[in-house]
């Protein structure tokens, strides 16, 4: 099972926002634990603005995307989180 989540990076006095999408096992029991490794893959990131939303840069986004992974493994705990290529 895939599942996709939002999230946000703050980075110095800018925020950026996204989603994120990775894999999910189901257990026996109907309950979901993480698949390990982990393959996230950013679908969107935007900087937010007083404009509004802007579209990023190649290597923008590969820098946020780092930071989001860092937060999701932090959230997950013991497992790794892989960048896919397109994030």
């Amino acid at each position: 099972m895939n599942r996709g989540e939002q999230f946000f990076v703050i980075e110095g006095a800018t925020r950026y926002e996204g989603e994120c999408v990775w894999s999910r096992a189901n257990e026996s029991d109907g309950t979901s634990k993480p698949a390990y490794p982990v393959r996230i893959f950013v679908k969107s990131i935007r900087r937010c603005g007083l404009i509004g939303l802007v579209p990023l840069s190649q290597a923008k986004r590969l820098r946020i995307a780092q930071l989001a992974k860092q937060v999701l493994e932090s959230k997950e705990g013991d497992g790794s989180i892989e960048l896919l290529e397109g994030y």
